[in-house]
């Protein structure tokens, strides 16, 4: 894994040909596996996945590197946010209208009413209104990677993105209004903490021995977080947003790098930073948001970070985790009141306490799982080396756990995100663009190819 750390680190951004610039403290304190990745997706009710969120220029340039260490680890590789000025322009200029933007890395597809939408590298965004069978590109205000999307209904939406972008539409993906960037952020967690830091340093005085003891140690790492904001005010809008939830046209929530997550009440025209709400001092990226059911919401993360509100978010709590390896999301299995939550090397987990405790589920092959979907009696899990599990929901229950079995596809590539078109139609977003696969996937004919 020393390897993939390095190649992560050492990879040139996709557009300025410049390297990474990682914060040294994260070099030597973050979690390996962490690092790499980082995803995207959901899809389907209760789905909030994400993972793969990789930039195909960067791709080509690992080259041999790439087919050493494995595709599913370049993808990752290309997931770790840099910190440049490339991504800052990126964020100022507009995604050209471009015949390449159908086969362009997409990371992200999602349903609004009758249309399907797909976002993806450069800022593209593709809509179909003939079910997949055609795709439009639509214009958008950004060139930086969309990383996620999220309809309220057939008409709002937004997308989050490379350099901090939230992007939001009022009709149906027609057009796309840039809300929020980097830039914004930066000066909002500047603020965020330096009120933070005054209100604690007041309050100092009022406390006993005991208190105030832990008080110091609480503004101690304030400190360190308010340097970390004022560097990444000076180096512009490098970090990007990963995952964004609305529970509808007015409240909503974005998360992503560095324990980054921003809350809304009026429909993105404002954002407030919830960083004080989530237990997490380390700063580990939140790779996805949404919910369960009602108010309970839930959110996945590198280094096995998985936390859970109960009150639509005033507060999170951080559940004891499976593993120790990145999630890159989860899926609500809404007809058997269970979470799943997958991540690196085919680690999946199964909850029926909404996280309380989990089961280990068996994914053959130990693939890095990138997302998921979800019907009534069918799960689906996608991979990142473009392997597709899935399982009958109908023979799992309490007792007994999903079976995944391994379906073979006509053509195996790189997979970020996807949802069923229709029953017998699947659409698959990654390397390539969108593809549209036959489901379920004759298996026999597969096997008679092979002989």
């Amino acid at each position: 894994m020393t390897d993939l750390l390095r190649v992560a680190r050492s990879r040139p951004d996709s557009d300025s040909g410049q390297p990474f610039r990682i914060p040294e403290s994260r070099y030597h304190t973050q979690n390996t596996d962490s690092v790499l990745c980082r995803p995207v997706c959901r899809k389907t009710p209760g789905h909030v996945a994400s993972p793969v969120r990789f930039i195909s220029h960067a791709l080509r340039k690992t080259g041999s590197a790439a087919r050493i260490l494995g595709i599913t680890a370049a993808l990752m590789a290309m997931i770790t946010p840099p910190v440049t000025h490339a991504s800052t322009d990126r964020v100022q200029q507009a995604s050209g209208i471009s015949t390449k933007a159908s086969k362009a890395l997409m990371l992200d597809i999602t349903r609004a009413g009758p249309a399907l939408l797909a976002a993806g590298d450069r800022g593209y965004i593709l809509r179909s209104i003939d079910q997949g069978m055609s795709w439009q590109q639509i214009a958008t205000p950004v060139s930086t990677a969309l990383t996620d999307l999220w309809f309220v209904d057939e008409q709002h939406g937004w997308a989050t993105g490379h350099g901090g972008v939230v992007l939001h539409t009022s009709d149906g993906g027609s057009s796309w209004k840039l809300q929020l960037d980097g830039h914004q952020i930066n000066h909002m967690t500047l603020r965020f903490y330096e009120q933070e830091k005054q209100s604690l340093e007041n309050s100092l005085d009022q406390l006993d021995d005991i208190a105030r003891e832990d008080a110091e140690l609480v503004l101690e790492e304030l400190e360190f977080k308010l340097e970390d904001a004022q560097v990444a005010t000076e180096e512009g809008a490098g970090k990007p947003l990963l995952s964004v939830w609305f529970k509808d046209r007015n409240q909503g929530w974005v998360v992503g790098a560095y324990g980054m997550i921003f809350h809304t009440t009026d429909g993105g025209q404002s954002w407030q930073p919830a960083m004080s709400r989530v237990p997490n001092p380390d700063g580990f990226h939140f790779n996805s948001i949404g919910q369960l059911s009602g108010d309970t919401l839930f959110m996945a993360g590198e280094a096995g970070t998985l936390y859970r509100s109960d009150n639509a978010g005033a507060d999170w709590l951080r559940l004891d985790s499976p593993y120790e390896g990145s999630f890159f999301g989860f899926q609500w299995l809404a007809q058997h009141n269970a979470v799943i939550a997958y991540g690196l090397r085919g680690n999946a987990f199964i909850s029926y306490d909404q996280g309380d405790s989990w089961h280990a589920l068996d994914v053959p092959g130990k693939e890095s799982v990138m997302n998921a979907i979800a019907t009534a009696d069918q799960l689906i899990l996608l991979g990142g080396s473009g392997s597709v599990w899935q399982a009958d929901l109908k023979q799992s229950n309490h007792q007994t756990k999903p079976e995944l079995q391994r379906i073979r596809l006509p053509r195996s590539l790189p997979i970020s995100s996807g949802l069923k078109v229709s029953d017998n139609l699947l659409a698959l977003t990654g390397l390539g663009g969108i593809r549209l696969i036959n489901w379920p996937v004759d298996q026999t004919a597969r096997q008679h190819q092979k002989q």
